[in-house]
C-alpha cells in the first residue's frame, strides 16, 4: 500500500515537472529574440507578448545572428546581397506565409490612422519585407509605379495589393527619374486616391526610404505636431545654381500660376516665395483635402518638373506660403533667416561616417555598421537609403529589430521636447492659440534648439 502511494506521488511530481517545462518553453517562444539594442539588454513589456509570433526572416538570412552584428563591439561582418528572384509565388497564402503581416492595431494607435504614399521602381522583396515589418490594418498604403519598371516587378506589386484591403496601387503609372521628373505628379496622384480614406497624416516616400520609427512612435510624435505639416523650408540661395535656374522674377505670381481655383484670388501683385526641401513630407488630412479642393497646382508642378531636382521645392513651397492658407502650413518669414529641415527623412551625405562605404548620388547606402550609429537613435521618421544589392543582411536585421520593437518591446522613449519645439510645430501652436506674432517669431532659436539635440 505504501509503495503504491509513493509511486502515485512520483507520478504527480513528474506531471507537474512536465507542466513547468512546457510553460517555460511557451514563455521562451513568446519572448523570443526581443532586442533592445540601444541599451544592449532584453526588455519585455506586458502586452500580450505570448500571442506575437516570432519574426520570419528571409530564407537567405535564417542563420544570420543579427544581435551579434548590431552591437557596438560587433565582429567583422561580410555583407549579404540579394537580387529579386526570377520566380516567386505571389498567391496571397504564400505571401503571408513568407512574412509576418500581423493584423493588430494597439489601442493607443486606433484613433490615429496613418497613410503612406510610396513611389516605386525596383526591389520587390525589399518592399514586401518593409510592408510586413510595419504593417498595420488601421493604416493605408498607396504605391505608384514607375512606367519603366520591370514587368515582373509591377505584376508582383499589384498582386501584393490584392491581399490587403488597405493596400492600393495607383491605376496610373508615371515615367519617373532619379533627378525628380514626375515624382510629384506620381505621389500627388496616389495621394488623391486616398482622399476618401480615414487617416490623420500621410507620409510621402520613395523606393528606398526605410522607416526607423514604429507605428506607435509615429502616432505619438504626430499627435505632438497638433496639425502642423512637416515639409521643411530652405532658402533658394542654399541650392546650387543649376538647381535654382527655374526661379525667375515674375514667374510665380498668383495670376500666372492660376493657383487658386477661385480665380478672383489670383492677385497679379502677389507672388509665391520658393522654398527648397525634399519630397519626403508629412501632411495632414486637412491640408491634403484643402490642396485638392481649393488649389490648382498643375502649373506650379509642371514648372518644377525638370531634371535638376526642381521637384524638391514643390511641397515645401506650397506649405511655406501663408498666402495659400494651407491648414498646418508654415511661413516664408523664416526663409531668409534659417534653413528649416524636415524630420521625415534622414539622409547621410558623403563617405564620412558611412560605414558601408557605399554611396549613390553622394548619399550613404546604409549597411550593417550603420544601423546603430546612423539609424537607431535618430529623431527622423525614415532613412534614405538601404538597398538589397548593397547589404540585404542589414535590411533583414533592421526589419527584425523594428518588428520586435513594434510588437514586443512597446512604449519606447520619445524626446517630446524635441518635437514640440520644431519651428513649424511651434509656429502652428502659437497660431492656434492666437498668440503668434509673425515678426517676433525667432526662427533661429527654434531651429538651433532642435538641431543641438542630435
Amino acid at each position: 500500500m505504501m509503495l503504491a502511494f509513493q509511486f502515485h506521488k512520483m507520478i504527480q511530481w513528474s506531471v507537474r515537472g512536465i507542466q513547468v517545462v512546457c510553460f517555460c518553453g511557451i514563455l521562451y517562444l513568446g519572448f523570443y529574440s526581443v532586442m533592445d539594442l540601444t541599451g544592449d539588454r532584453l526588455t519585455i513589456q506586458e502586452e500580450n507578448t505570448l500571442q506575437i509570433p516570432r519574426y520570419k526572416p528571409h530564407e537567405s538570412l535564417v542563420n544570420l545572428d543579427c544581435q551579434k552584428y548590431m552591437k557596438e563591439d560587433a565582429p567583422v561582418y561580410i555583407p549579404r546581397r540579394l537580387a529579386d528572384p526570377q520566380t516567386l509565388s505571389m498567391s496571397c497564402d504564400d505571401i503571408k506565409a513568407r512574412r509576418n503581416f500581423l493584423n493588430i492595431t494597439y489601442p493607443e494607435e486606433a484613433d490615429f490612422p496613418l497613410a503612406f504614399v510610396r513611389a516605386l521602381f525596383k526591389d520587390y522583396i525589399l518592399l514586401e519585407m518593409e510592408l510586413a515589418a510595419h504593417y498595420n490594418p488601421n493604416n493605408f498604403y498607396c504605391f505608384v509605379l514607375d512606367s519603366k519598371a520591370d514587368a515582373d516587378f509591377k505584376t508582383r506589386v499589384r498582386a501584393l495589393s490584392t491581399c490587403f484591403e488597405n493596400v492600393i496601387v495607383a491605376d496610373k503609372e508615371f515615367e519617373m527619374s532619379s533627378r525628380g521628373r514626375n515624382i510629384n505628379q506620381a505621389q500627388y496622384y496616389c495621394m488623391e486616391q486616398l482622399l476618401e480614406k480615414d487617416w490623420k497624416y500621410v507620409l510621402l516616400l520613395e523606393n528606398h526610404d526605410i522607416l526607423i520609427k514604429t507605428n506607435q512612435e509615429l502616432v505619438r510624435i504626430l499627435k505632438l505636431y497638433q496639425g502642423a505639416n512637416d515639409a521643411g523650408a530652405f532658402h533658394p540661395d542654399s541650392m546650387a545654381d543649376f538647381r535654382r535656374a527655374f526661379i525667375k522674377p515674375g514667374r510665380f505670381t498668383l495670376d500666372k500660376l492660376k493657383i487658386f481655383k477661385n480665380d478672383t484670388l489670383n492677385d497679379p501683385s502677389r507672388e509665391l516665395a520658393i522654398a527648397k526641401s525634399i519630397t519626403a513630407s508629412a501632411l495632414t488630412n486637412e491640408a491634403v483635402k484643402y490642396i485638392f479642393k481649393n488649389l490648382s497646382v498643375s502649373n506650379l508642378m509642371e514648372i518644377m518638373n525638370g531634371e535638376s531636382f526642381e521637384h524638391e521645392s514643390f511641397t515645401s513651397t506650397l506649405n511655406a506660403n501663408e498666402l495659400l492658407n494651407i491648414p498646418g502650413g508654415f511661413t516664408t518669414h523664416c526663409l531668409d533667416k534659417v534653413n528649416v529641415d524636415t524630420i521625415v527623412r534622414y539622409t547621410h551625405w558623403g563617405s564620412r561616417g558611412c560605414h558601408s562605404r557605399h554611396l549613390r548620388h553622394h548619399v550613404c547606402i546604409m549597411g550593417m555598421g550603420d544601423l546603430r550609429p546612423n539609424m537607431m537613435t535618430r529623431p527622423q521618421f525614415t532613412v534614405n537609403k538601404m538597398m538589397p544589392s548593397v547589404d540585404f543582411g542589414a535590411i533583414g536585421c533592421w526589419q527584425e529589430f523594428m518588428y520586435n520593437k513594434t510588437h514586443l518591446e512597446r512604449n519606447p522613449y520619445i524626446d517630446e521636447a524635441f518635437y514640440v519645439n520644431l519651428p513649424y510645430v511651434e509656429w502652428n501652436r502659437l497660431r492656434a492659440e492666437g498668440t503668434l506674432e509673425r515678426e517676433k517669431f525667432d526662427c533661429k532659436e527654434h531651429e538651433r534648439e532642435h538641431l543641438s539635440r542630435y
